[in-house]
């Protein structure tokens, strides 16, 4: 705290505005570094939303070009593709 306003009573307005943006630059920066965990997290397909896909797709013997474009979508943008889903991944090649 006596940094920040030492940076602000040793410049004076300019002083004031170079201490509002670096510590601006700071939240913005911890801001920026959450939302990127947050996407890594949300685009994992954990267990039981794997286990809870496996038992819907497919139960009725055939995948549906709607079961098929979700396989494709997961394929593409999960980075780490749940073991339970992969022979329904593999059938949609």
């Amino acid at each position: 705290m006596g940094d920040y306003f030492g940076r602000i009573l040793s410049g004076g307005l300019r002083g004031f505005l170079d201490a509002v943006r670096h510590d601006g630059d700071a939240e913005m920066e911890q801001r920026h570094r959450q939302r990127a965990m947050d996407i890594a997290m949300a685009e994992q397909v954990n267990t039981s939303e794997a286990d809870w896909l496996v038992e819907r797709i497919n139960h009725d013997g055939e995948l549906h070009d709607a079961e098929k474009a979700l396989l494709l979508f997961i394929k593409r943008e999960s980075p780490d593709i749940h073991p339970g889903l992969k022979p329904l991944l593999d059938r949609v090649a």
